[in-house]
């Protein structure tokens, strides 16, 4: 099954989960097309200091790979490079958030999106008990 660009859903979202500015997000499965076994296989894009706020996933698992640009991401709490060609995972409860730009740098510049693509796999075994120590943070 090929999906062509022009049926995927894009949606734009204000500062999500707290983060800055706007993230552009294509949609590139959804729905019935994941058979149960994934929530979302989507492409997010920041611009320069855009961001996505720090969350977690219950019961779930969230991939990312970093298609184009650079920035950064908070990886448990501690802040790394994330570039182009880097992936990440990230099991139920853990945490993360992404930046596209350099830290502290203020000068005007034209800095490419940040593009990454996030696969959101349903945990198979999780239960509602499993995350009762993760719920009350």
């Amino acid at each position: 099954m090929i999906i062509k660009e022009d049926k995927m859903v894009k949606d734009k979202k204000l500062n999500a989960f707290q983060g800055d500015g706007y993230l552009d997000i294509t949609h590139i499965l959804e729905g019935s097309a994941l058979k149960g076994k994934m929530k979302s296989l989507d492409v997010y894009s920041l611009d320069d200091r855009c961001s996505l706020g720090k969350h977690f996933h219950v019961g779930e698992t969230a991939f990312l790979y970093c298609l184009e640009g650079a920035g950064s991401i908070n990886d448990n709490g501690e802040v790394k490079p994330f570039r182009e060609g880097d992936g990440a995972i990230f099991k139920s409860g853990e945490f993360y958030s992404l930046r596209n730009g350099v830290f502290g740098d203020m000068t005007p510049r034209e800095v490419p999106p940040l593009k990454v693509l996030i696969a959101v796999i349903l945990d198979k075994h999780s239960t509602k008990e499993d995350m009762e120590p993760i719920l009350k943070i």
